[in-house]
């Protein structure tokens, strides 16, 4: 785990530390993307507008 330094909403890491967090952040952000994609095909939303199909991303976000 990284020692962050917290100042308010901010964060502040030591430079030696940032590819270790982007990288946790980037594995984090592709689970995330890949988990909403698996909802977004069992609720079968392939051919459904933009609108539709963003609607259905905040259900699935909310979901669980």
């Amino acid at each position: 785990m990284l020692p962050p330094a917290g100042v308010g909403r901010h964060r502040r890491l030591r430079l030696s530390d940032v590819p270790e967090f982007r990288d946790r952040r980037r594995v984090a952000r592709r689970l995330g993307l890949e988990e909403m994609t698996r909802q977004a095909g069992e609720d079968d939303l392939s051919g459904q507008s933009a609108g539709d199909y963003a609607d259905a991303l905040d259900r699935a976000r909310h979901r669980g």
